[in-house]
């Protein structure tokens, strides 16, 4: 039962990224409908979603697992790509801008990293309750932000509303999907 829960899921995870690949707006702005896919499906999911982290983990060590392990690689190569394809757009529009010794795949390869950093610290309660910190998802955004920030990925969050943009890609591609959260949560807001 879990394994054909979690495959469904996968499938379901698969259809969230395409609907973000498709956003129109700016790289950073689809970089961000990206982000928004991976809440929906950790809001709808919470348990598979974790156990989609247990299988990256298992991964790491050089174990094999079968339950989903294809349907998962699968959807990580397609994010993987997809944040490549906005990194070299991000140059091609001038948003971004590569120090002499940087590659593309580099600053790819860093937002996948902090993406995952981030979505495993939104699950450690023990990191969280150290940091003193509180509804983890608005925190993310903010350090998210100032990542991005950080590489100079225009346009800057001090020059750009994108709490209007996410409302707007909620709206636009996940309403459906944030009415089954709201359903399932009981929030009023997202």
């Amino acid at each position: 039962m879990f394994s054909e829960g979690i495959l469904a899921s996968l499938g379901h995870r698969m259809a969230l990224i395409e609907k973000a690949a498709a956003y129109e707006g700016r790289t950073r702005e689809k970089i961000l409908a990206l982000g928004e896919a991976e809440r929906v499906y950790y809001c709808l999911y919470p348990r598979y979603y974790r156990a989609i982290q247990t299988i990256c983990m298992v991964e790491q060590l050089g174990v094999a697992n079968t339950l989903g392990v294809n349907l998962f690689q699968v959807a990580e190569n397609r994010l993987a790509s997809l944040l490549l394809k906005n990194v070299v757009d991000a140059l091609c529009d001038g948003d971004l801008q590569l120090r002499h010794d940087q590659r593309p795949s580099e600053i790819a390869f860093a937002v996948c990293n902090f993406a995952f950093g981030a979505r495993a610290m939104m699950n450690c309660q023990i990191a969280t309750r150290a940091s003193g910190l509180e509804n983890i998802p608005p925190k993310i955004q903010d350090t998210t932000a100032l990542f991005l920030d950080s590489l100079g990925w225009q346009p800057l969050s001090t020059d750009w509303n994108y709490a209007h943009t996410r409302l707007r890609i909620r709206r636009n591609l996940f309403a459906r999907e944030w009415e089954q959260i709201r359903a399932l949560t009981g929030q009023t807001t997202a």
